[in-house]
């Protein structure tokens, strides 16, 4: 699933809610998808941004790309994302986070 959003879209309230069904579709616990939530409110809540958002989802996994992240910023909250996420990778000005089953 790909999306686009806006500067001005309330892009937590999407995204969230996308992790939500995604995480299910993939078989995660409430307990990931919540972490997975609160990772992804951190990363797009630093800056208000016109941004992508990129899901993909496999039984047992969920991988989620967030384009437009600044990445000297993200790089001093890695510690904090790796609490809430299986695997984080920063990559062409943006973030991959995913979550292992």
């Amino acid at each position: 699933m790909r999306t686009r959003l806006s500067a001005a879209a309330p892009q937590v309230a999407v995204l969230g809610p996308l992790a939500l069904v995604m995480g299910s579709r993939a078989g995660l616990s409430l307990e990931q998808i919540d972490d997975l939530a609160m990772a992804i409110e951190l990363v797009v809540r630093h800056r208000r941004d016109e941004r992508g958002a990129e899901f993909w989802a496999e039984p047992g996994t969920l991988e989620v790309f967030i384009s437009e992240v600044d990445q000297a910023w993200l790089e001093q909250r890695l510690g904090m994302l790796a609490v809430l996420v299986s695997e984080t990778e920063l990559d062409a000005g943006g973030v991959r986070l995913r979550v292992n089953a």
